[in-house]
């Protein structure tokens, strides 16, 4: 059959990257259909129009005025983000027009970026006209042209860069002899000649390449394959950005993470809502220890606010811009803390990440680092620990060379870390490079004078956050006064998110309260009737009660509560994560606390 020869605006067309091509005076030359779709504008518009009126910033003129190439260069448009790559077009040794490929940056991000071009090369390609040989050769990604049978009609230069085979070499060859000799492999070009459709695959070159190629078979009017034209682009470095991208997503998401965090708590720092001299003289303390990089030991039962405490004492600090970093030595598994404390290099383990990975100590530098449930600690991990302390440096799992770190370090505890010490589960030297300023948060019982503005400030804070408008009758607010609160600051704050949630009125009654609320169990010996700071009315008598009825012991009464918490977040919730995320805990400690309260995970708390 008779052969035709195809014209630069038929492969322009079948380019699926936007084409824009310009003229030595900066009049767009060709803009094909995918062009015109990125840039919203109709083709027949901008033919012929100076490139600046019709797309400001391209870039195009400052090439056509280099005569260098500009290859995966990021373009912002109103709506998306493209890759361009920029080439100048050479003829007899002057720049006599630029070829642009654009291209929607969100399929290099999947490694799975396809760029379709020749629909239909036939076998005269030397009917092409010089401007297309221009176009062509100058291609940054390699062009690869096979015959129905898999022989290479033609390759572009890029190909050299890609093999490490001069072009002429592949000119006449099988591509599945080429595959077998490991030049490539696999064949994109064998995979669309057998499959008779479109295929993109990764692909591995002798050279040690990593490249994507598409490969698109074009099909005569009897369905048959005759022409495989295959575009690769060199994704090498690309996997090396990416790596580099997902190690500062990390960071990203752990400083989102934190100033979500501060913003949520920062008004829940006590010293805002503080009235007793107790918490005063603990803010105090603060406010000095803020100002020097001394290491604190922030020691107090679980909930009285120490995570809060050590924020306040970041952004009181010389470091406030930096990072604040905390890590839960409680939540994670010991076999994982290690890696996620002081990160790994390639190859560390078993799936470990090919290009490692950076630890949190390594994230705390030129910020702050806070070690909360330090006393759970692993006595392998201490020692390292130390070391980090005493000499400021880091060594990778995996890894011999040491990264030196700036930081300041917090810890807290609710253990009794002198003790671990006596028993040997604690190393004495670690302990005293902690305790350095020790603080002790006193638990909220111990304050009963905060109860009434922690009360105030958090039933105003969830009215907000669910738009509601709740209030406490005086009954209500008697017995909550009343109550032990063995869980601080943190119990309240939970119940009275619960109360908020399911109250059936906007009145919160006494009996809307919890039994153990109710009932009187873990009464506040530091509140007597009358007391509270006049937030509320004079306590009802006791003389309605039982007199003499055993109370349940401090463990039994916090388990109770730990169960009825728990639970009820699980069922407002629907998931460990979020029940976790609204009492202020994380998943791991409430899959624990199931474990240990046996309570039931029901199919949808996950």
């Amino acid at each position: 059959m008779g052969r035709e020869p195809l014209s630069l605006a038929a492969v322009a067309r079948s380019l699926r990257s936007g084409l824009i091509v310009v003229d030595g005076e900066g009049l767009i030359q060709e803009f094909n259909e995918a062009a015109a779709t990125l840039f919203g504008r109709a083709r027949a518009s901008a033919l012929g129009r100076p490139i600046q009126e019709v797309i400001p910033g391209t870039g195009l003129l400052r090439v056509l005025t280099t005569g260098q190439p500009e290859s995966n260069v990021r373009f912002e448009t109103a709506d998306r983000a493209l890759i361009v790559d920029r080439t100048p077009i050479v003829d007899d040794g002057q720049v006599v027009g630029v070829a642009a490929l654009f291209q929607d940056a969100s399929e290099l991000e999947e490694v799975s970026r396809q760029l379709g071009v020749a629909k239909a090369l036939n076998e005269d390609l030397q009917a092409l006209n010089r401007e297309l040989e221009a176009i062509f050769d100058s291609s940054f990604d390699e062009i690869f042209v096979a015959d129905g049978e898999g022989i290479c009609l033609r390759v572009n230069a890029a190909s050299e860069r890609l093999y490490g085979l001069k072009a002429q070499d592949l000119l006449g060859r099988r591509v599945d002899e080429l595959e077998k000799d490991g030049i490539f492999s696999p064949s994109g070009i064998r995979l669309a000649l057998e499959e008779k459709q479109r295929v993109t695959i990764a692909q591995e070159t002798r050279s040690g390449r990593r490249v994507v190629v598409t490969a698109n078979p074009v099909l005569d009017e009897a369905g048959r394959v005759v022409r495989v034209v295959a575009n690769s682009r060199d994704v090498t470095e690309l996997v090396s950005l990416r790596a580099q991208l997902q190690e500062t997503e990390e960071r990203a998401r752990r400083y989102g993470q934190e100033l979500r965090s501060l913003r949520q708590e920062v008004t829940r720092i006590p010293g805002l809502v503080a009235q007793s001299s107790l918490m005063q003289r603990v803010i105090d303390l603060v406010r000095k220890v803020a100002g020097v990089d001394t290491t604190v030991l922030l020691l107090g039962e679980s909930g009285v606010g120490k995570n809060a405490l050590a924020r306040a004492i970041h952004l009181l600090s010389a470091r406030k811009d930096g990072p604040f970093i905390e890590v839960n030595c409680g939540a994670i598994p010991e076999h994982l803390l290690e890696s996620e404390l002081f990160g790994y290099d390639p190859g560390a383990f078993t799936g470990a990440r090919r290009e490692g990975k950076a630890g949190i100590l390594e994230l705390a530098n030129g910020g702050t680092l806070f070690l909360n449930e330090i006393g759970e600690l692993p006595p392998s991990l201490q020692v390292k620990l130390l070391a980090v302390l005493q000499d400021r440096q880091v060594t990778r799992v995996g890894g011999t060379r040491s990264r030196p770190i700036d930081m300041r370090v917090l810890a807290a505890t609710n253990r009794d870390l002198a003790e671990m010490v006596g028993q040997g589960r604690f190393r004495e030297d670690l302990y005293y490079r902690l305790n350095v300023v020790p603080l002790q948060v006193p638990p909220l019982r111990q304050r009963s004078e905060d109860i009434p503005a922690l009360l105030h400030h958090f039933l105003e804070e969830n009215n907000r956050r669910y738009g509601r408008t709740r209030r406490l009758s005086r009954a209500a607010a008697d017995r909550l006064l009343e109550y032990q609160w063995p869980g601080n600051i943190r119990e309240l704050q939970n119940l009275v998110e619960r109360l908020v949630v399911t109250a059936d009125d906007d009145l919160i009654r006494e009996e809307d309260l919890p039994a153990l609320v109710r009932t009187g169990g873990g009464a506040n010996p530091a509140v007597g009737p009358g007391r509270g700071g006049g937030s509320g009315p004079r306590t009802e008598s006791a003389g309605g009660r039982q007199e003499g009825r055993a109370n349940p012991s401090l463990r039994q009464a916090v388990q109770e509560l730990e169960r009825e918490l728990i639970g009820e977040a699980l069922r407002l919730h629907g998931s460990t994560h979020r029940a976790a995320r609204s009492l202020g805990v994380s998943q791991a400690t409430v899959v624990r606390k199931m474990q240990q309260l046996k309570l039931k995970v029901s199919a949808n708390s996950v």
